[in-house]
């Protein structure tokens, strides 16, 4: 399992994600992180490890889109 701010740390930034609206999805469940107040203001409070299937969408913030996923 890999933390979601270890992940974060392969470039996926502000200028090129909409952090405000990205979400992790688990056994068809939403997690609720905050992935905002986790890369820009250090709350690790909302660092989640990533489990095996776990889906992170974070919708582009111009005009590519960044998925994480883990296994």
């Amino acid at each position: 399992m890999t933390s979601f701010r270890d992940q974060a740390a392969a470039g996926i930034g502000e200028e090129l994600a909409d952090l405000k609206h990205s979400f992790v999805l688990r056994q068809g469940k939403l997690l609720p992180v905050n992935f905002n107040r986790l890369l820009n203001e250090g709350d690790l409070a909302q660092n989640i490890y990533l489990e095996p299937d776990d889906f992170v969408y974070v919708p582009a913030g111009t005009a590519r889109d960044v998925y994480v996923l883990a296994r």
